[in-house]
């Protein structure tokens, strides 16, 4: 068995330390993680990865090269909605975002969330590499930078929308490995706890999902398996997403 994974930079040191625990033979090509603040590049540059999978070297004539392609990634701002498969069977992970990955189930995520009451900021490792620490040093920085592109008063208003936005929050929900955990992540998040008087709750590390997208072996339950030339789309149940 042979996949393809296209996914987020985000989950792209997780997938590749799985990769060492098993002998499933597969290829990732990697999405800047940077893109899911603009969600149609990001859907671009996805489709663009689907479709040259068609132009790989053939193992043999139906799935030409691979076995499933796999696409790792969250809602993103509906980046997958309206994405095209071609010749290949397709699988996406049932994930709300990338927390859904790094907590291993889309169950444990919708009872965090719901336990929370939606008012937990994720931090993880992948996080301090693409994220925006919720700083007051960080947040100037934002606004010089909203100043060169926009008037001041723009920026102003830009800032403070986001500031107020954090408002919405009140719980610091760290994602590590306990047993080696991460000084920088720890730092980070205790830097934003203190800066906006926020709790920190710690969960471990979980890479049940991260093992079931390299196994090659899709539940329904966990994944939408796409057959080929079929529009994956959002949906506004607890499936999260499906295809037509």
């Amino acid at each position: 068995m042979k996949l393809l994974i296209i996914c987020c930079g985000v989950l792209k040191d997780e997938l590749e330390y799985i990769s060492k625990k098993v002998k499933t033979n597969f290829d990732i090509l990697i999405v800047p993680e940077h893109l899911h603040l603009e969600p149609e590049k990001l859907k671009i540059e996805i489709q663009k990865l689907l479709d040259e999978t068609i132009k790989e070297p053939t193992i043999n004539e139906d799935t030409n090269g691979y076995d499933f392609v796999v696409l790792a990634f969250g809602l993103c701002g509906g980046a997958l909605n309206g994405i095209k498969t071609n010749k290949h069977t397709v699988i996406v992970p049932k994930a709300h975002d990338c927390i859904t990955f790094f907590l291993g189930s889309k169950e444990k995520f919708n009872r965090l969330f719901n336990e929370y009451g939606g008012k937990a900021y994720w931090f993880t490792k992948c996080f301090l590499k693409q994220g925006f620490l919720p700083t007051k040093e960080n947040l100037e920085n934002k606004r010089l930078e909203y100043m060169q592109k926009f008037d001041e008063d723009s920026a102003s208003y830009l800032i403070e929308t986001e500031n107020t936005s954090f408002s919405n929050y009140n719980t610091c929900a760290m994602i590590d490995d306990l047993k080696n955990p991460s000084k920088e992540l720890k730092d980070s998040v205790n830097s934003c706890s203190l800066e906006f008087n926020w709790n920190i709750i710690k969960h471990c590390f979980n890479d049940e999902l991260f093992s079931k997208i390299v196994s090659g072996k899709y539940n329904e339950k966990e994944f939408l398996v796409v057959p080929p030339y079929k529009t994956i789309r959002q949906s506004d149940n607890e499936e999260i997403i499906t295809y037509e």
